[in-house]
């Protein structure tokens, strides 16, 4: 059980903001859910939510990126690495009866032309994912400059169908998108003379 009010905060943000929106989430609901005074709160975070919504996100990009890192890790290729972090990423969501807790889409969607702090917190996040795509694509040897387009083309596809299945409330666009991936990048003929180092 958790004793620390500034992870309770944290967590609480996290996944209010997940759910409706930074804008449609106030000080009062977060110290709600949090069951914590308001004072812990300003002692934590003086800056009040924008801060508070800025480490909820960097811990976001933590636990997203150490999930991707630990389904690469277990296949035997990227590929399949890919496809399984895609399941996973459809029974969470499944899980948690489709509460959009493993995509921070929806407060960069609304911050990004309000927000310039918020805005770069979440381009920082993308940038993290991305990167993490990217290496285990260098791996295959293709030339960095691909190896960071098919990551662009992942970090795309995945927020896209996380987007698409909270909408319908069915993962289908996700396990669809897991089947269908080796058609979509041909990584059979990565390795060829236009890719390859």
């Amino acid at each position: 059980m958790k004793t620390n009010t500034k992870d309770i905060f944290i967590d609480t943000a996290s996944s209010l903001f997940a759910n409706q929106g930074y804008h449609a989430t106030g000080i009062s609901e977060i110290l709600k859910k949090s069951n914590a005074p308001k004072g812990s709160l300003y002692y934590y975070f003086p800056q009040g939510k924008e801060q508070l919504a800025q480490e909820a996100l960097q811990k976001t990009a933590e636990k997203i990126s150490t999930e991707i890192l630990d389904v690469l890790a277990k296949a035997s290729t990227p590929l399949e690495g890919l496809q399984q972090h895609l399941i996973y990423i459809a029974q969470k969501i499944e899980k948690d009866l489709f509460q959009p807790n493993v995509s921070i889409s929806l407060i960069a969607l609304e911050t990004f032309s309000s927000n310039e702090i918020i805005r770069l917190e979440c381009e920082r996040t993308f940038q993290q994912i991305q990167n993490i795509y990217k290496n285990s694509f260098l791996k295959m040897d293709l030339h960095e400059e691909y190896a960071n387009f098919l990551a662009m083309t992942m970090v795309m596809l995945t927020e896209g169908a996380i987007t698409l299945s909270l909408t319908k409330k069915n993962t289908q666009p996700l396990h669809q998108l897991a089947n269908n991936l080796p058609l979509l990048i041909n990584f059979n003929n990565l390795l060829g003379e236009n890719y390859a180092k």
